[in-house]
């Protein structure tokens, strides 16, 4: 392997930490590693003659609509090599398999999947610098001891037939995330909101937009990936009547090469 086009997605950040020594590992490794975020990348403009990576993380036990329908959507191809990274904070069981299965109807070589558990991103109470810190370190150490055993092929891809397809059927229902939706509803405090724009421009999905009294508003597509809540600057977005910290494990300017953040 002399090159690998990786194309990621990262809510709070814990994916981007991954991906960041993934790519620092293999390039060590003497791998030309080139990024591109899921959200603005076009299936068409997928180069299959270059190993393809994906990295994102976990949601309702698999993973987010738009990321779902990237991986279902890729080109199809003649035996690119292909691997996945997905972090998460406990337990996923249906996005492994699903996704191995998936890719090789579309003709890849699956070469490696590894899940890297991360701090927790999602409502969090009480935040725990030290359990946190802990599990990034362990997350760093594995994820670049994948990046070795893909460069040496020792790399592993495993799937678990029937239990994990039926699990996956969760996230990819459109009514799942409709109860998501309906009992973790996002919510703009209009008294502090300063209409910085930041929340509306890191969307993946286009789901927000400054109304005409220059306040952020929902519009009604919303996958819950925590990325208005982790960074908007002022904490002006929250659930309507349960308050948790606000989480991310980057500063928001790390974001920069996502849409426009500066």
């Amino acid at each position: 392997m002399k090159k690998l086009n990786l194309y990621w997605f990262s809510g709070t950040g814990n994916t981007k930490i991954i991906v960041d020594n993934f790519t620092k590992q293999m390039q060590e490794n003497g791998v030309e590693v080139t990024l591109f975020n899921i959200e603005d990348t076009k299936v068409e403009d997928i180069d299959t003659t270059v190993t393809v990576a994906l990295a994102f993380p976990v949601a309702v036990f698999g993973t987010y609509p738009f990321v779902w329908d990237f991986i279902t959507n890729l080109p199809k191809a003649n035996g690119t090599d292909i691997l996945m990274i997905d972090t998460l904070g406990m337990f996923s069981g249906g996005i492994v398999g699903p996704t191995k299965r998936a890719v090789k109807s579309k003709g890849y070589n699956p070469i490696g999947a590894i899940e890297v558990v991360m701090p927790n991103n999602y409502f969090v109470k009480k935040i725990d610098e030290v359990k946190d810190a802990k599990r990034v370190t362990k997350g760093i150490v594995k994820i670049k001891q994948f990046a070795d055993d893909i460069c040496n092929n020792t790399a592993h891809w495993g799937r678990i037939p029937i239990f994990s397809d039926i699990i996956s059927l969760m996230p990819r229902s459109k009514n799942a995330w409709k109860g998501v939706r309906k009992t973790h509803a996002f919510v703009v405090n209009e008294a502090t909101c300063t209409g910085c724009e930041i929340c509306v421009k890191i969307c993946p999905v286009d789901n927000l937009f400054i109304n005409k009294n220059g306040i952020a508003e929902y519009k009604e597509d919303c996958i819950i990936c925590m990325r208005c809540t982790s960074f908007c600057p002022v904490e002006a977005i929250g659930l309507e009547k349960k308050k948790y910290k606000n989480y991310s494990s980057v500063k928001v300017t790390e974001l920069k090469d996502i849409r426009g953040i500066k």
